[in-house]
């Protein structure tokens, strides 16, 4: 089992074994399918608020949206190291 001088997260540099990577990659792309799947539902719910004429319900849903959207462009930036 080789050990790899890799960067993370442009400051950082740390040495990863291939278990690591594997269970990081795993763990990206999990959490990148939930968000992704938060999405969806809150998406709905921000149709429903429309249909309600509740503004506050839009804004809270899109800020939501915008986080998690957030959260996967890092998820996968970090993915790609």
């Amino acid at each position: 089992m080789s050990e790899e001088y890799k960067p993370f997260s442009g400051r950082h540099r740390i040495y990863q074994s291939e278990e690591a990577r594997i269970f990081w990659a795993q763990f990206y792309k999990h959490a990148i399918e939930d968000f992704k799947e938060q999405i969806e539902e809150l998406s709905d719910y921000l149709q429903l608020k429309v249909k309600q004429a509740d503004w506050h319900g839009v804004a809270d849903a899109a800020m939501d949206i915008r986080e998690l959207e957030a959260k996967i462009n890092l998820l996968k930036e970090l993915e790609a190291q």
